[in-house]
C-alpha cells in the first residue's frame, strides 16, 4: 500500500500539481483507500464523475473544495465504489459491461458486438466511452478488464437468477463460431455450458453440447484436473436427462465419469455408475471396457481375486482369453515369442514402434492393465499378462497402456531370468515412450517399476526417488492405485537403506492417510 507521502506524489503526477498543494487531499484519499493504488485511481475517477474534482480551463488546473470532498459519501470499499460508478452508466454502456463480464476477463470485440445486438455505431460509441472511462482496455481486437475488481463489480450487476440464461446465450454463440472456425477453446465453451440453464437449450444442440463437455472432460482428466473433469461430466449428464436426443452419448459419459471417480477414490459413486455403464453398453467392447472399471474398483478395495475375475471376463468378450494358472512352459513360450519378435533390434530401436490404431486391441490392453492384482496371487498370471501386453505392443504398436506392460515386464524378466540390464532397458523404454507420446497415465506405474528394477544396477537412493515420483504423480489424479502401492515401496526402500525407524513411521503414517 502507498504511504500518505506516496499518495501525494501519485496525485501530483496525475493532476500535474505540486505536492505541497495536495497534502490535504492526499490525507483524505489515503484515509479512505488505505493506500490501495487501484482504489486511489477509482476514487479520483469518482470525484471527477461527481464534479468534486474539476478542471478549470481558464487557469489550466484542477480545483476542488477539501471540505466538500471530506463530506462526500464514498463507498466503503473498492468493490462498492466500482458498482456505484458502473450503475450510473448509460444503458448501452452498462449492458456491454454486464455482457462482457459474463464472457470473461477478456472478450473479442467482434464477438461482444454480436452478443450485444447493438447497431455498429451504437456499439462503437459505447465501447469508446467505456475505454475512455477506464472500464475497459482495447488490445489487438480484444477488450480486457484492466483489473479483476472491475470485472467482479460488472458481473455482480447481473442478477444471480439471470446469469444462467446469459451464459447459455454466450455458449450458443461460441458454439456457432466454433463450428465456423472460431478460436474459442473447448474449455471456454464448456464452462459457459456448465454455468447455464441446461433445460433452456433446444433439443437440436444436445449432441454438440455433450460432445464439447466430453472433450473438455477428457482433456481435463488427462491433465490431472480430475475434479474439473467431473464437473463437465455432471453437466453432460444433465444434458442427457433434459435432452433425449443426446442418448447416443450415454455410455461414454457414464463410463468416463466412473473412471474419474475411481481416480478420485470416490468408490461408492463409481460403483453406482458401473451398473449404469453395463445397462448402456452397446457392444462387446463397451462391456469389456466396463469390466475394466469393475476390476479397478475391486483392486482399490483389495479384492484381488474379484479383480482378476472381472478382467478375465472382459478379455473373453474381446477374444483375448488368458489362462488363469499358466505353468512355467507357458511363460517360457511367450517370453521366447517376444525375443523372436524383437529379433536383432535393440530395446532402444523400439522407440520407432508406431502408435496402436486398432480399438479392439486398445480395449484388450486396458483390460490387461487391471491384472495388476495378479501380482498378489503368485501363480504365473502376473508374468503372463505383462508378456501378452508386450507381445501386442510389438505387433500392433504403442498405446498408453503399453507403458505399464513394458515397464513391469522389465521388472519380471529381471527377477525370473536374471536379465537385470535387459529388464532395466524395458522400464526405461516405457518411460521414454510415455514422455515422447504424451502417455501421462502410464507415468506412475513406470516410475514405480523403475523403483523395483533399478536396485540391481543403481544405488537405492535412485530407487526411492522413483517411488516418490510415482506417489506424487499418481496422487494428483494420474493413477490412484499406483500411488497407494508407492506408499509401501517408499517405506520399504527407507528400511533397506537403514533410515531411522521414527522417520520411516512418519512416512508410513503420511502414506496411510492418503490410502
Amino acid at each position: 500500500p502507498f504511504s500518505v507521502e506516496t499518495v501525494a506524489q501519485f496525485l501530483s503526477s496525475k493532476l500535474n500539481m505540486t505536492i505541497a498543494k495536495l497534502d490535504g487531499v492526499a490525507l483524505l484519499v489515503h484515509l479512505k483507500t488505505a493506500g490501495n493504488p487501484f482504489f486511489i485511481v477509482q476514487i479520483l475517477r469518482a470525484l471527477i464523475d461527481d464534479k468534486l474534482l474539476i478542471f478549470e480551463n481558464k487557469h489550466r488546473r484542477w480545483a476542488w473544495l477539501p471540505e466538500e470532498i471530506a463530506r462526500h459519501r464514498y463507498a466503503d470499499n473498492v468493490a462498492d465504489l466500482m458498482v456505484n460508478r458502473l450503475s450510473r452508466l448509460p444503458i448501452d454502456e452498462l449492458g456491454l459491461m454486464r455482457l462482457a463480464s459474463c464472457v470473461g476477463v477478456k472478450v473479442q470485440e467482434g464477438f461482444l458486438s454480436e452478443l450485444s445486438e447493438l447497431e455498429d455505431f451504437e456499439f462503437t460509441k459505447a465501447m469508446k466511452s467505456l475505454i475512455e472511462a477506464g472500464f475497459l482496455m482495447h488490445e489487438n481486437q480484444f477488450l480486457n478488464f484492466p483489473h479483476d475488481r472491475i470485472h467482479e463489480a460488472a458481473y455482480s450487476l447481473t442478477d444471480f437468477d439471470v446469469r444462467p440464461s446469459v451464459h447459455g446465450h454466450i455458449a450458443q454463440a461460441m458454439i456457432r463460431q466454433h463450428g465456423n472456425g472460431g478460436d474459442f477453446s473447448v474449455f471456454e465453451i464448456a464452462n459457459h455450458i456448465r454455468w447455464s440453464a441446461i433445460a433452456e437449450y433446444p433439443n437440436e444442440v444436445s449432441e454438440k453440447l455433450i460432445s464439447i463437455l466430453m472433450e473438455a472432460a477428457t482433456l481435463a482428466r488427462n491433465a490431472g484436473a480430475v475434479r474439473q473433469a467431473c464437473d463437465y461430466l455432471t453437466s453432460a449428464t444433465a444434458v442427457l436427462t433434459c435432452q433425449p436426443d443426446g442418448g447416443g452419448f450415454a455410455f461414454s459419459v457414464k463410463w468416463l465419469a466412473t473412471e474419474c471417480y475411481l481416480s478420485l477414490a470416490e468408490l461408492d459413486k463409481a460403483e453406482s455408475l458401473i451398473g449404469q455403464c453395463f445397462a448402456e453398453a452397446r457392444s462387446d467392447e463397451d462391456r469389456a471396457s466396463t469390466y475394466r472399471l469393475l476390476a479397478t474398483l475391486k483392486t482399490l478395495r483389495s479384492d484381488h481375486e474379484g479383480a482378476i475375475c472381472a478382467a478375465l471376463t472382459g478379455l473373453d468378450l474381446v477374444g483375448s482369453a488368458l489362462k488363469r494358472k499358466p505353468d512355467d512352459h507357458d511363460l517360457d513360450e511367450i517370453y521366447d515369442s517376444i525375443r523372436s519378435l524383437i529379433g536383432s533390434r535393440s530395446i532402444t530401436d523400439l522407440h520407432a514402434l508406431p502408435r496402436m490404431t486398432d480399438p479392439r486391441v486398445e480395449v484388450t490392453m486396458e483390460l490387461l492393465t487391471t491384472l495388476l492384482s495378479s501380482f498378489f496371487t503368485h501363480d504365473g498370471l502376473g508374468f503372463l499378462h505383462l508378456a501378452k501386453m508386450v507381445e501386442l505392443t510389438l505387433i500392433h504398436g504403442t498405446s498408453s497402456s503399453s507403458c505399464y506392460g513394458l515397464a513391469w515386464f522389465g521388472v519380471r524378466i529381471a527377477s525370473r531370468y536374471e536379465e537385470y540390464e535387459y529388464g532395466h532397458a524395458f522400464v526405461q523404454l516405457a518411460l521414454d515412450i510415455g514422455e515422447q507420446r504424451g502417455y501421462e497415465a502410464g507415468r506412475p506405474s513406470s516410475h514405480l517399476a523403475l523403483d523395483q528394477v533399478s536396485p540391481w544396477t543403481l544405488p537405492l537412493d535412485f530407487a526411492k526417488e522413483q517411488a516418490m515420483k510415482a506417489f506424487e504423480i499418481g496422487s494428483q489424479g494420474g493413477d490412484v492405485v499406483m500411488a497407494c502401492y508407492a506408499v509401501a515401496h517408499i517405506a520399504a526402500d527407507m528400511l533397506v537403506m537403514g533410515e531411522t525407524l521414527p522417520i520411516v513411521l512418519d512416512e508410513l503414517e503420511r502414506g496411510m492417510r492418503f490410502v
